[in-house]
């Protein structure tokens, strides 16, 4: 009896093991089914979140092209509205001078208009950036702050009309870089999206026009006054640092994310290195010969194991030697000792030169302004200004033509050092295709 107890009880343990590994199978399959069907929901998201290279290109490039080029059009008529009020109108004259400037400088009267402007530019496009992170980061959830960013596009409207007004609205200037991430990160905002694709954008781009307005405010006499220069130039460099970084990121995410352009999708060989195209080679080249090396390939034949030694050597040297080229002609064009070339083929230009032209005097001042005539702010029919000097230049000459004309009046001056009893200093000033040529006393 106690055995047949002991099998039945064993009997039992064993059908109720057997139920519970059931179950838990049973569960099993349900978790993996429901794993399979979170998986397959979260890839239904990510394709209806991430649009296609067409939708993509057409609302983030084609529609802000269209705006492009309706602004570069319409800056003609106001162009001309511009200088002819700007000449006339002494009021206009004096609000521009006194507030908006008539450069990329705080060189006016009253700055705090700007300096305001600029530091909610920092702080919006700084609010936006992180927008754009946390959107990124959260692309399944529902995302309140786009709303919000078109209240921010306003202010970056007005502050895109400033920058036109302060370069005379010019077409120029509506090509800007500036003026174009205003267009690519403000345009979209405004144009229909398939359903969940608003979060995916350019507006980290705005990390740029913050550092402008950085670079603007630390301009400013009162900051120069304040702030010691080599505090001033870490944060500036920290502040481009973290433009830069924000910038590349961004675009590289983009691009990750639309993946191959349609038609262009490169064919690999598959090989020891691994799968393999011509674009990618070039892409390893570029990481090898500067010497980066990101590791994710590596030649495995001793032929290409061989030339790459060569190559990589080939490279060190090639960079060594293009930057001491261009050091020196940094060099050369700081001392003063380049050639006058003008941008324009046959462009005026007339030349100054004698004992006075290195100093900056009233005469000088008074002959500048009306030779370039900045009232006319980027009237086509103005010279270049070519100036020749034997000695030194005063860096309140310089400073006077940075600070006092337009971006693109102080752009047409020319500083060289030389003598105008040596040949060869004056075929470095053309100055036998000058219009004109002045003799400053001292």
């Amino acid at each position: 009896s106690s055995h047949l107890g002991s099998k039945e009880g064993e009997g039992c343990r064993l059908h109720t093991l057997r139920v519970v590994l059931r179950s838990f199978a049973m569960a099993s399959n349900a978790t993996d089914v429901g794993a399979q069907g979170e998986n397959a929901k979260s890839r239904e998201l990510l394709e209806r979140v991430i649009p296609e290279w067409g939708e993509f290109a057409e609302v983030h490039l084609l529609w802000p092209l269209l705006v492009q080029v309706s602004i570069t059009i319409a800056c003609v008529p106001l162009h001309e509205i511009y200088r002819i009020l700007y000449v006339k109108s002494k009021a206009f004259h004096r609000f521009i001078d006194r507030f908006i400037g008539r450069t990329g400088k705080l060189s006016v009267e009253s700055p705090i208009v700007v300096l305001i402007a600029q530091f909610v530019q920092i702080v919006l496009s700084a609010v936006v950036v992180a927008l754009y992170a946390q959107s990124s980061s959260n692309i399944h959830l529902a995302n309140p702050s786009l709303v919000y960013q078109k209240p921010f596009s306003v202010f970056f409207m007005i502050l895109y009309i400033l920058r036109l007004m302060q370069g005379g609205f010019t077409a120029t200037d509506a090509w800007g870089v500036s003026a174009l991430v205003d267009i690519v990160t403000i345009t979209p905002l405004f144009v229909d999206h398939a359903p969940g694709t608003a979060w995916f954008n350019l507006r980290f781009l705005r990390s740029y026009l913050a550092l402008q307005a950085y670079e603007c405010i630390q301009e400013t006499e009162y900051i120069k006054n304040t702030i010691g220069e080599l505090p001033r130039r870490v944060a500036l460099t920290l502040f481009r640092l973290t433009c830069l970084v924000i910038c590349f990121s961004g675009i590289i995410f983009v691009l990750e994310i639309l993946g191959e352009l349609p038609g262009l999708v490169p064919v690999t060989v598959t090989t020891n290195m691994g799968d393999l195209s011509f674009i990618q080679m070039n892409y390893w080249m570029v990481t090898t010969i500067s010497t980066v090396g990101y590791g994710d390939y590596s030649p495995t034949t001793a032929p290409s194991q061989l030339v790459t030694i060569v190559f990589i050597i080939a490279g060190i040297m090639f960079f060594g030697a293009e930057t001491s080229q261009l050091m020196e002609i940094k060099e050369l064009l700081d001392s003063g000792k380049s050639r006058y070339i003008a941008r324009q083929k046959d462009h005026n230009h007339i030349v100054l030169t004698g004992s006075g032209a290195s100093r900056l005097s009233t005469m000088l001042q008074e002959f500048l302004m009306e030779v370039l005539d900045p009232e006319g702010s980027g009237n086509t029919d103005v010279p270049n200004v070519v100036i020749l000097s034997e000695t030194e230049y005063d860096p309140a000459l310089k400073d006077f033509v940075r600070a006092k004309l337009p971006v693109n009046v102080h752009e047409k001056v020319f500083f060289l050092r030389g003598s105008p009893l040596s040949s060869d200093d004056l075929e470095r000033v053309q100055l036998h295709r000058a219009t004109m040529a002045f003799i400053i006393p001292a």
